[in-house]
């Protein structure tokens, strides 16, 4: 009886289906090690990649602990807690660095044991920042502490900034010397995470430095926006050229260009926290002009943002993912600093991609594109959940009601919710579930029953503000 009381409160919550997703990711989704799995079959419902989603802890860790918190649900509290702890047992070294991906298989695996990758950690350490501010000190306070001392001595280039890769144990410390606004930007911002709850004086000052030195780049003082990469190191610096040929053979942008959805967006969050955490002035100008250049350079006629702007030529690339991706940095600059002009862009933006809706209710990532994922539309509806509140403007909360609909409608499968469906249809079209995302769809879950049942405010709780970034 108890339990048909508790099921009828979470279905009339709104929750009952995140109760769902999380408890198959808790007792079917994880492999050998007892961590949550990457994949599964969409159909079967059985484990199709069991790596370990330690890369990705900050997508699915946080949600489901909340979920457990507000659902009353401790077993699901103890089971998000259980994966940060085991992912730290089986992958910090002793070196501090945290080897994401050495429980991989095969070669790949075999190389994360030796190397240790900064891009590979950013949602490792955003999950840790998550956690410790979830949890307080005392749980993971000391593995934390451990893994950014570990960071700062064997993978930071000049001014502390993360590199792209590391050998920690080669005699002469190796690494390859390129960072770039992303890697600055998240780590400035899991920093100011971190000084929050452990109050370290140390870690403002690092976030700070990491800030003043990409801002003082030459490239930023000539054109407003970030290059999509930097040297850290007087031999970085020597190597750029040839390294610049690799990237741009692999399809990269060349350092002269930039980057916004993983690029520059993400520096601008890490200053906002920065100058939500310390007041320094001098970050209220740095944002505003890089707004200013980037508007300016970056917008489509429709109101839509390009994501990739060359060195030479045209900017490119009009995706929801970027999209979605300006519209948050746009809006918490908004917010922060009150530039009306950031919440007139991203509304523009809104309403040109509520406009590429199909006949059932989905939009692709690209007009071109003949399916729609599960990610860019979860991260629309946030965003349009953000927008009814800074505006209060029912035509976006009625927009994100009927996304939401629509995700149910078409992405719901006996397992879990499908990556991929046809656009135009709503027909599945993959094979896979990625349980990364099933964490990105509680987290869309959650914020709905706070917004909705509850009629909480996104920005004006740090909490739920925190819950509701995508990083």
């Amino acid at each position: 009886m108890q339990e048909l009381v508790g099921l009828r409160r979470l279905e009339r919550d709104g929750l009952a289906p995140a109760v769902e997703v999380a408890r198959l990711l808790r007792d079917r989704y994880c492999g050998a090690h007892g961590l949550l799995a990457r994949t599964v079959d969409v159909r079967r419902g059985c484990i199709a990649d069991p790596s370990p989603l330690i890369d990705d802890l900050g997508d699915y860790v946080q949600y489901v602990h909340e979920l457990g918190r507000i659902t009353g649900d401790g077993a699901l509290c103890e089971w998000a807690q259980g994966q940060v702890l085991e992912a730290l047992r089986l992958t910090q070294a002793p070196t501090g660095l945290i080897h994401g991906l050495a429980l991989g298989p095969g070669l790949r695996g075999r190389v994360h044991r030796i190397l240790y990758s900064n891009l590979a950690a950013v949602d490792t350490l955003w999950g840790l920042a998550e956690s410790l501010r979830t949890w307080g000190k005392g749980v993971i306070s000391s593995d934390v502490g451990r893994f950014l001392a570990g960071v700062r001595l064997l993978a930071a280039g000049r001014n502390g900034l993360p590199v792209y890769a590391a050998l920690p144990c080669s005699p002469l410390r190796l690494h390859l010397p390129l960072s770039n606004p992303m890697l600055a930007g998240i780590w400035i911002e899991g920093l100011v995470q971190i000084h929050g709850v452990t109050g370290d004086e140390a870690h403002l000052s690092w976030a700070t430095e990491m800030a003043q030195a990409v801002m003082a780049l030459p490239e930023v003082r000539a054109r407003g926006l970030l290059p999509a990469r930097f040297p850290t190191s007087a031999l970085g610096s020597a190597l750029a050229p040839l390294l610049d040929l690799v990237f741009r053979a692999r399809g990269r942008p060349g350092s002269g260009g930039s980057v916004v959805a993983k690029g520059d967006a993400f520096f601008i969050f890490g200053l906002l926290a920065l100058h939500r955490a310390s007041g320094q002035e001098w970050i209220r100008d740095a944002v505003l002009c890089w707004k200013r250049a980037a508007l300016n350079a970056m917008t489509a006629q429709d109101g839509r943002f390009y994501d990739i702007r060359p060195a030479r030529g045209a900017p490119r690339d009009v995706s929801l993912f970027a999209n979605n991706t300006w519209m948050e940095v746009l809006l918490d600059i908004f917010y922060d600093l009150g530039d009306e002009e950031c919440l007139h862009a991203a509304s523009r933006s809104a309403r040109a991609w509520l406009r590429q809706r199909t006949p059932v209710g989905l939009i692709p990532n690209r007009d071109a594109d003949p399916h729609a994922a599960l990610d860019p539309l979860v991260d629309l509806a946030v965003n349009l959940m953000k927008l009814e509140q800074l505006t209060g403007d029912g035509e976006w909360g009625d927009g994100e009601a009927q996304l939401s609909a629509a995700l149910e409608r078409h992405f719901r499968q006996p397992h879990g919710m499908a990556w991929k469906v046809d656009a135009r249809t709503g027909e599945l079209a993959t094979t896979e579930i990625c349980t990364k995302y099933l964490g990105l769809y509680l987290k869309l879950r959650l914020l709905s029953h706070r917004v909705r049942a509850q009629g909480a405010r996104i920005f004006a709780d740090p909490h739920l503000r925190s819950l509701a970034t995508d990083r």
